[in-house]
């Protein structure tokens, strides 16, 4: 009896002592990279659920094609994916249903970007980005223009009609859209509808 005790003990005292240990820099490493994906897909989720229903299940297939493919190292993430990676760090501002038209664009368009945003609410404009390559650059390597010119779908928010730009709604507000929303503005006044 003594003897079943005595190993009981010592198992408790071994298995104390193992939860104990510190982490691995490998294990603290896959713990972080497991809380970002789990956050990029809440964020993903948030996405869908803003998204139309008709809508929604394309977008979900976009998403899940992109994750079960192998990409190329330092390639381009899809719009979407990029869209929901903003989220998830907390950029911009989420509608509760999303114009048709700005995830059509994402759906026409695989360089389509969410590289813009609307001065009045800060949501993301998606453009196709301007392309820079050996096109661009002339005999004597002297650079002589973008490749391809930046494509902008929405001069006007399709949500509230407001200007678009890079930056234009921190251009405007003094601030990006989570922290101007979240509290104060330049100058000491209030966001429009920041709570109180």
């Amino acid at each position: 009896m003594s003897l079943r005790r005595n190993i009981g003990t010592r198992l408790r005292h071994l298995e104390r002592r193992q939860r104990e240990r510190p982490l691995s820099y490998e294990q603290l490493q896959e713990q972080a990279n497991q809380r970002s994906w789990e956050r990029w897909l809440d964020a993903v989720e948030r996405l869908l659920t803003a998204a139309a229903p008709e809508q929604a299940d394309a977008a979900f297939g976009r998403l899940k094609h992109w994750l079960d493919n192998p990409r190329t190292p330092g390639a381009d993430w899809p719009g979407l994916a990029t869209w929901a990676s903003h989220l998830e760090d907390g950029r911009g501002f989420l509608p509760t249903r999303l114009p048709a038209e700005l995830l059509d664009v994402y759906f026409r368009d695989d360089r389509a970007q969410p590289h813009h945003d609307c001065e009045d609410c800060g949501l993301e404009i998606p453009i196709r980005p301007r392309v820079i390559d050996d096109r661009s650059f002339g005999l004597d390597h002297v650079f002589r223009g973008a490749a391809e010119k930046e494509i902008c779908y929405f001069p006007r928010c399709p949500h509230c009609g407001g200007a678009t730009g890079q930056q234009a709604y921190w251009k405007k507000h003094g601030g990006p859209v989570e922290t101007v929303r979240a509290g104060e503005v330049k100058g000491g006044g209030r966001a429009p509808g920041a709570r109180r």
